[in-house]
């Protein structure tokens, strides 16, 4: 995998290990700022289930103090935790158990509780296949899901906000939970057989009978007459 960027990341060097990576695969880590909108935004629609923020064990003020954040990496959920700060929120780091104690604590208590159903590994690092066509429709293996809209009725679509910006993963806390050479295969494996459509991936096309009736050379109109006595 070739990466043109203007920064760089932990992972960068490995291309260089591999010969200068694959030439057929190029990953153009740039931001997203080509899909935005005249309402200043990144808005994507889709059918699919996304992953809304935590909700549960949460006050509603501690809910509006800590801003949270779906980082997408390889079609890859890991939440995003932040800081509200003056000019908006900063400090974004990956949800972990000695850094966010406290949060951890409201989401995971040792005394179970009714609401306590999701796992930690839903949000550290779950794989989920509707990420694939929004990186699909974005272009891009790695980026930010700020807003999960949630439709009126539940056969509507959602609308996601993407942020424009491409997260520096050496700045998120991810290179101690995934090694350099891991990821730099991960998103070179995305980029190469997930994030295009592949027959080899896709399910089977269905075929209609009449469809199959052409292709196996008969005549619909000749071939299944009924004979005349």
């Amino acid at each position: 995998m070739k990466i043109k960027s203007q920064f760089k990341d932990y992972y960068d060097y490995v291309a260089h290990v591999y010969g200068g990576g694959d030439p057929k695969i190029t990953y153009v880590r740039n931001r997203l700022s080509h899909l935005v909108d005249k309402s200043g935004r990144i808005q994507i629609a889709t059918n699919h289930r996304v992953h809304t923020f935590p909700r549960y064990g949460l006050s509603f003020e501690e809910r509006m103090a800590t801003p949270f954040k779906w980082m997408v990496v390889a079609g890859r959920y890991f939440l995003m935790v932040g800081e509200r700060l003056e000019f908006g929120d900063g400090n974004w780091k990956i949800l972990d158990k000695h850094t966010h104690e406290w949060l951890w604590a409201r989401m995971f208590p040792k005394k179970k509780k009714w609401w306590a159903t999701e796992r930690p590994s839903y949000y550290l690092d779950s794989e989920a296949p509707e990420l694939i066509d929004i990186s699909r429709d974005l272009g891009a293996p790695v980026f930010c899901i700020t807003d999960v809209g949630v439709p009126k009725r539940l056969s509507q679509e959602r609308l996601l906000t993407i942020e424009e910006d491409i997260p520096v993963l050496s700045e998120t806390g991810l290179p101690s939970m995934i090694p350099a050479e891991q990821m730099y295969q991960d998103i070179s494996y995305f980029l190469g057989n997930k994030i295009h459509p592949s027959p080899d991936l896709d399910p089977p096309v269905k075929i209609s009978d009449k469809d199959r009736i052409m292709q196996a050379g008969f005549d619909l109109k000749t071939s299944f007459r009924h004979p005349v006595k």
